[in-house]
């Protein structure tokens, strides 16, 4: 009976598992990735601020006496957890920089005049 009982619960809890929805998430645009990488820079550099700031209060708050050093503790914390907001920036950022196919217009010289032609080219464009 205690196996019968075991086998029950294990079917039930088995067919929840495959009868699950499979929702797939829409891929991400160009602007998503370079929005989601604005946001995590100004994270990451609210974050080294914040640190640095509570850093160098801490150094100050210590030459009066211990309790400074949780000050210092929180702003060297923070300034370590802005780092894999930079990195996760960066990471962002070049995925949002691709490589685009477009059409640009060339003149070209055809008997004696400027005519403008479409031609097929590859552009990246990175603002700085």
């Amino acid at each position: 009976m205690k196996q019968f009982f075991i086998f029950l619960l294990l079917l039930a809890f088995s067919a929840n598992i495959f009868s699950q929805e499979n929702k797939s998430t829409p891929a991400l645009t160009k602007q998503d990735y370079l929005q989601k990488s604005k946001k995590q820079r100004t994270t990451a550099w609210i974050l080294f601020g914040g640190g640095t700031a509570l850093f160098v209060a801490g150094t100050i708050a210590y030459q009066e006496g211990p309790g400074g050093l949780i000050l210092m503790g929180v702003g060297l914390l923070a300034g370590v957890i802005s780092c894999p907001f930079f990195i996760a920036a960066s990471i962002n950022k070049k995925k949002g920089l691709r490589l685009a196919f477009n059409y640009q217009t060339v003149p070209q010289l055809l008997k004696y005049n400027f005519a403008y032609r479409s031609l097929p080219s590859l552009s990246l464009k990175v603002s700085l």
